[in-house]
């Protein structure tokens, strides 16, 4: 998933409205191979009022990648590594609750409200 260029198996007006929110919203992918190994693998989280973030892992990536939906007011898609799957972010959170939890906690942690911004 390093391009987002797949064959798709969804269907035609799902992947019209993935691309849609990877190109104007928040896109959240796990990259290996990165500025030719420049940069180190992870997630990263690319939008156009932010450019390229890297987080660390996938709970930091979609801190980041909420905030900046809040704050531009788009969605996100996540690229599920592990699964090979696209979802909207607000849908893989209400779909994983334990993640959710874990990103709300750390959106709530005043050191990471410093960190990311």
């Amino acid at each position: 998933m390093e391009t987002g260029e797949k064959e798709s198996t969804y269907c035609e007006a799902c992947s019209q409205r993935f691309e849609a929110v990877r190109e104007r919203g928040v896109w959240v992918r796990y990259r290996t191979d990165v500025a030719g190994g420049v940069l180190p693998p992870g997630f990263y989280v690319r939008s156009d009022a932010y450019g390229d973030r890297h987080a660390s892992n996938r709970v930091d990536a979609l801190v980041t990648a909420t905030e900046i939906m809040d704050r531009q007011q788009v969605d996100g898609v996540f690229d599920c590594p592990e699964t090979d799957t696209r979802w909207l972010v607000d849908g893989y959170l209400d779909a994983h609750p334990g993640v959710a939890e874990a990103v709300e906690a750390e959106r709530d942690s005043f050191f990471s409200r410093l960190s990311n911004w």
